[in-house]
């Protein structure tokens, strides 16, 4: 009996359970049991947020500079590096946080791993290439309008991509040409400086100073004793009124052809001098020698000569760049008509920008040996004629130019 019955219960135990996985419906008696999988509560500890790390307790500012500090240190150099310093400071309580007992301990293992993303940071040295690889990458994942259309145009149109490479050896030869003028005149300049003999030299006098030499200097004197001084000097260097009265009677006596022989001649002669001694610095008539020219003036002079050398229409040449993004820029050389040399430079800009769809200011024209042109200064100021070859840039974001 005692055999059947633990039989029948071990066999309604198992029609039970497979009740309970069939539908759901039957549970039985008992501890209650469940069948679906234990959670992994160690998952809810490390939530990822947007904001500081769960769970870390951040140290003061003053420990929180070494934290860090020590932690850049150790992902450099490895945990040998803790090491040492667990070795030669372990007295200093600045450095309890190495320790797995430290509360700060867990705020610097954070800190120690995740240093290789410092590069996401304004200030570390890889910031800027990050950002590059950025906007090349957008490049490439979402290209500029018109890019894609220009690819399926040089597949097809094999004549079209012949043309923009031969437009772009015309360019690269015509800046070849450049490059090579500048290098053969800084050549020219070294050798002019290699050919002079800096040895050739004469002696005129050899001053010997020897060390028991105790030269009697004055004392030194300070600004305003310096500038007393020099009035002083300024003052004894002019011949007072009664020298001048003097020296030009004994000079009239001796020359009476000159002076006159009545003594109202003579008299009227000396006040006049001695007035014409009184007229100094700026009250002196400045007389112009006839050569002489100020520097403003001096450039005004040249752009009025180059005016004349070149009245009535012209025409400005210009060498643009070849830009991958602007199809409009392909190292071609264009000829500008103005009316007169004496439109600037800006009026030049406005007239590319609609042709070449740039605003005028990204727009950068130079000339070789005068860099760049100003926009308020007119053409005839730099002296572009129509043989002046003008460079055209364009300026990227933040100030570079391509």
């Amino acid at each position: 009996m005692v055999e059947n019955g633990g039989a029948g219960v071990a066999q309604a135990e198992q029609q039970l359970q497979d009740l309970s996985v069939g539908n759901g419906a039957i549970v039985a008696v008992g501890e209650a049991r469940t069948v679906l999988p234990t959670p992994n509560l160690s998952a809810v500890k490390s939530v990822d947020t947007q904001t500081r790390a769960i769970g870390l307790i951040h140290p003061p500012p003053d420990i929180r500079a070494i934290v860090d500090k020590t932690a850049d240190f150790v992902g450099r150099n490895g945990l040998t590096f803790e090491k040492k310093i667990l070795a030669n400071e372990a007295n200093n309580v600045k450095f309890n946080f190495l320790r797995s007992t430290d509360p700060y301990h867990a705020y610097y293992r954070f800190r120690a791993g995740n240093l290789h993303f410092n590069f996401l940071k304004p200030t570390h040295s890889l910031f800027g290439y990050f950002s590059a690889l950025c906007e090349a990458y957008q490049k490439v994942l979402l290209p500029p309008k018109g890019v894609m259309d220009k690819l399926r145009r040089n597949c097809t149109d094999r004549t079209a991509l012949l043309e923009r490479c031969l437009r772009r050896l015309e360019y690269e030869k015509v800046k070849e040409a450049q490059d090579k003028a500048a290098a053969e005149q800084i050549e020219a300049e070294r050798a002019a400086m290699q050919a002079v003999d800096w040895h050739d030299f004469v002696v005129v006098e050899t001053i010997d100073f020897y060390a028991d030499e105790d030269a009697e200097l004055p004392p030194p004197m300070s600004q305003r004793d310096r500038a007393i001084m020099m009035a002083k000097i300024r003052e004894t260097t002019k011949a007072s009124d009664e020298e001048i009265g003097r020296n030009l009677m004994g000079l009239a006596k001796a020359r009476p052809d000159v002076f006159g022989s009545t003594q109202e001649e003579v008299s009227s002669i000396v006040e006049a001098s001695i007035k014409d001694s009184k007229i100094s610095g700026g009250d002196r008539p400045v007389a112009w020698d006839g050569a002489t020219m100020g520097g403003q003036d001096l450039q005004n002079q040249l752009e009025e000569e180059f005016l004349d050398a070149h009245p009535g229409q012209s025409k400005v040449r210009v060498l643009c760049p070849d830009a991958a993004d602007n199809e409009a820029l392909n190292g071609q050389i264009l000829e500008v008509e103005v009316s007169s040399l004496t439109d600037s430079v800006g009026d030049i800009k406005a007239r590319l920008a609609d042709v070449l769809k740039l605003a005028a200011n990204k727009q950068r024209i130079s000339r070789d040996g005068v860099g760049v042109l100003r926009d308020e200064n007119t053409l005839a100021f730099y002296n572009v004629g129509p043989e002046t070859m003008l460079s055209l840039a364009v300026r990227e974001r933040g100030g570079r130019k391509k």
